[in-house]
């Protein structure tokens, strides 16, 4: 996408955070965007947070981010390049909470990592996971205890985990 900021570019004449952010709102209350660049414009559609004072290592640092600044016990990550988030996703997480703390999609064909809802409680793990090296959402997840993650089927509502990553589908 030649280094466009994704989020921000228009699908469907509306920009792909606002999408994001009005479903998102409409389900949790309280959105926040994590973002470390174009911050003023991301703070147009809802509360932004950087990854500071850490270096950002990936989608994980601003979960971490969320996890030790937000006042609500559960962190909803979606992604903001996912323009067509279904206005039940996060309640079909809720329905497997407890005993999970984290909870993830799979959309009939494969897993979908960055939709996710996770304890805060996970905080420590995830820092030290971030110290080691790590980046990769799913193998941080797979690296949690046993019973701690639950996958939920999502195939019934597979446009959700649309990500608008070539010029072809932004033009769709």
């Amino acid at each position: 996408m030649g280094g466009a900021d994704k989020p921000l570019l228009e699908w469907r004449s509306v920009p792909m955070v606002a999408r994001v952010v009005a479903s998102a709102h409409q389900q949790a209350g309280a959105v926040v965007i994590n973002a470390n660049r174009n911050i003023e414009q991301y703070a147009q559609h809802a509360k932004v947070l950087s990854d500071a004072p850490r270096p950002s290592n990936g989608p994980l640092t601003g979960v971490l981010r969320a996890m030790e600044t937000c006042d609500s016990p559960w962190i909803w990550v979606c992604p903001g390049d996912a323009p067509l988030l279904a206005p039940d996703l996060l309640e079909r997480f809720r329905a497997a909470v407890p005993p999970a703390l984290v909870v993830t999609a799979h959309d009939g064909e494969r897993d979908q990592w960055l939709h996710m809802l996770a304890h805060r409680s996970l905080a420590a793990h995830l820092q030290a996971y971030l110290e080691g090296g790590g980046y990769s959402v799913h193998r941080w997840i797979e690296s949690l205890p046993t019973g701690t993650h639950q996958v939920v089927p999502c195939a019934d509502i597979h446009d959700t985990f649309l990500n608008v990553n070539t010029p072809e589908v932004l033009a769709g």
